[in-house]
């Protein structure tokens, strides 16, 4: 009917991949492809060459439902990988933080805030530990493993939490924070635009702007800091949605601003 419509001819497209489990990726002049490798049954890699127009297929261990919620393609074959550990290791160096900040304050006031955040990101950091300790899934080693085998620069950043709901084979993995699940664009002079979701973890843990300046941490700030070699500070943008609505998707419906939008290629 639209065809007839616009008069214009179309094409069937067969696409069988879920678009959260599959990236295009630039290879020089060609393109390649990155799939999650709960999509290896859908036949041998040159069926898929041939079905998708690429000059390769790559399978990534399967970490989470998608590839958008642990991985993110950046550009010369870089890829950004959700790496749990790092996440741990960054909340255990803002409770270090917060305890050195203390020692520097005389004001009760000020003191007892900082308590109240440590107390917050140390039941953050509990919880995930626990989380990440029953995950059956594929480890971010795994996959950066898996990146590199196949020609790949994979790049570790503290980039999720989340909750596991036990399954048998894979488990599922509810997000409390996605900033892997993202739109990229590359800009005319080559540089990164870094669009994603923005967390309520800082409202939840009594981060303030304040607090953020005086221990060096907030779930945000840390991020972008890993970004930073790959991109701009002010081109990363957290996107929060009315009433904080991008925040409750993720948790509630375990997609994010990659999933809401469509890409158009080049």
């Amino acid at each position: 009917l639209t065809s007839k419509f616009l008069n214009k001819k179309y094409q069937k497209l067969n696409d069988i991949v879920e678009g959260g489990n599959k990236f295009f990726v630039k290879n020089g002049d060609k393109q390649e492809l990155l799939l999650g490798s709960n999509e290896k049954s859908l036949g041998d890699v040159d069926f898929l060459k041939k079905m998708y127009g690429v000059s390769d297929v790559h399978f990534i261990p399967q970490a989470d439902y998608h590839l958008d919620l642990f991985i993110r393609p950046l550009k010369n074959k870089q890829v950004l990988v959700a790496d749990d550990k790092l996440m741990i290791k960054e909340l255990k160096n803002a409770l270090s933080n917060i305890e050195k900040c203390k020692k520097s304050l005389s004001d009760t006031k000020e003191i007892q805030k900082l308590e109240e955040t440590k107390k917050e990101i140390e039941k953050v950091l509990k919880d995930f530990k626990n989380e990440v300790k029953i995950s059956q899934n594929p480890t971010a080693d795994e996959v950066s493993e898996s990146l590199q085998k196949a020609g790949y620069e994979p790049i570790r950043v503290p980039g999720r939490l989340y909750y596991v709901i036990p399954n048998k084979g894979a488990d599922d993995l509810v997000s409390q924070l996605n900033y892997l699940n993202a739109v990229v664009h590359e800009k005319s002079d080559g540089t990164l635009t870094f669009i994603t979701n923005k967390s309520a973890l800082n409202e939840k843990c009594n981060i303030t702007p304040e607090i953020s300046e005086k221990i060096g941490f907030d779930f945000e700030k840390v991020f972008v800091k890993y970004l930073k070699p790959y991109v701009k500070a002010d081109d990363v943008h957290f996107i929060s949605g009315k009433e904080n609505y991008i925040a409750k998707v993720l948790e509630n419906q375990s997609g994010g601003i990659h999933c809401l939008c469509t890409e158009i290629p080049q």
